[in-house]
């Protein structure tokens, strides 16, 4: 991530707060940071994970910045310090938010995410995705959560709200307070790019 100063961060927040169509360069500047101190918060607490849950805990840290009209993100203070180490730090604390009580159940092989990665597997079979018709549910489960790796962090993002967590497009849309024809892209461009892996994978 090249390192930016404080008169293009703050161009790059503003840009995103003043019209929420342009925050995919904000996702795209500072994901691998986010990432980063998600795995670091998982270690320090020593606590077993999959690069899967890295990117569901880096979700959730766009979430909290995202919802309700980008509330938290607009709480930023540039004279307090970079927008690096905020968002740094905002991800260390939704990590260990979301950690508590949670501790070693963040393996694959929980129950409750199986289930999850199941239920998404379902609802990305649009008629055109074999993802369902591979018989072993580990395989696909495992299937699955390599492809979402190959989505941009805006897909999975997007993927995650609507397939994992139930939520409809304009819920999506609210929560970014974005167009919600602005949702649709993603998730098309996610589904094309999960049915390419998955062929992919079938091939190998």
């Amino acid at each position: 991530m090249e390192k930016l100063t404080r008169e293009q961060e703050l161009d790059i927040l503003n840009k995103c707060l003043n019209d929420c169509s342009r925050c995919d360069d904000l996702i795209r500047q500072y994901h691998r940071l986010i990432a980063d101190k998600v795995r670091k918060t998982f270690f320090s607490k020593k606590v077993s994970f999959t690069e899967q849950d890295v990117e569901d805990m880096v979700s959730e840290t766009w979430l909290a910045l995202f919802n309700k009209n980008c509330e938290k993100l607009r709480k930023y203070d540039s004279e307090k310090g970079s927008l690096a180490t905020w968002l740094w730090t905002i991800a260390c604390q939704t990590t260990i938010a979301n950690l508590r009580g949670k501790k070693d159940c963040l393996h694959l092989e929980n129950r409750n995410k199986r289930n999850d990665f199941e239920k998404a597997a379902e609802l990305l079979n649009d008629g055109k995705n074999t993802l369902t018709a591979i018989e072993c549910k580990e395989t696909r489960v495992l299937i699955l959560e390599e492809c979402l790796r190959e989505l941009t962090s805006q897909e999975r993002l997007v993927v995650k709200l609507h397939f994992f967590d139930d939520l409809s497009l304009r819920e999506i849309a609210e929560i970014q307070n974005r167009d919600v024809s602005l949702i649709y892209p993603p998730i098309s461009r996610a589904r094309k790019k999960i049915r390419e892996c998955v062929k992919k994978k079938e091939q190998a």
